[in-house]
């Protein structure tokens, strides 16, 4: 079974499984697995194709940060990943700085909103998607992300693992 049959199976089991969304291009996929931006295209489109949205994890790393290339690898990762059949019905995008993830480290939130913005005014694929933010998201900072301008939700990840923690941050 080729890469493009085994896409089209999984997709097809998540959908049998009543998936409503699903993670692609998390910053341990690219980098463990090395799925680049066509991967996640691919995986993409066969998620909409089955009615399941694709979250599309996009983010730079500390030396993209520091030698100020973050808004060029976004523009980027998310021109060639979103694939042709998606809307800002069928597909989000989750900004999160891959120095952030895991390391209590967040963006502050005049960078969230400056590249939520940037990535909804400056990159015509991405123009009206749903972008929500992750990285180090917990009860302490979710509303605040959440309240930016240009901020559609949070992506929460190792918080939601303690459920005292993600009741908080589910109940602002």
């Amino acid at each position: 079974m080729n890469l493009g049959q085994e896409i089209k199976k999984a997709s097809k089991i998540l959908k049998d499984n009543n998936c409503k969304f699903c993670i692609v291009g998390h910053s341990e996929r690219r980098k463990i697995f090395k799925e680049t931006d066509q991967d996640i295209m691919i995986k993409s489109e066969n998620l909409i194709n089955n009615s399941i949205i694709p979250i599309i994890c996009i983010g730079e790393t500390y030396e993209d940060k520091i030698a100020n290339k973050t808004k060029d690898v976004l523009f980027n990762q998310v021109t060639n990943s979103l694939p042709k059949n998606s809307s800002k019905e069928s597909l989000i995008i989750a900004y999160e700085p891959i120095w952030a993830i895991g390391s209590g480290l967040t963006a502050s939130l005049d960078e969230i909103d400056e590249i939520h913005g940037f990535l909804k005014k400056n990159i015509e694929k991405s123009i009206d998607f749903k972008i929500i933010y992750g990285g180090s998201v917990k009860s302490e900072n979710s509303k605040s992300i959440v309240n930016l301008t240009n901020v559609d939700g949070v992506l929460v990840g190792g918080a939601s693992l303690n459920p005292i923690e993600f009741s908080k941050i589910l109940e602002l």
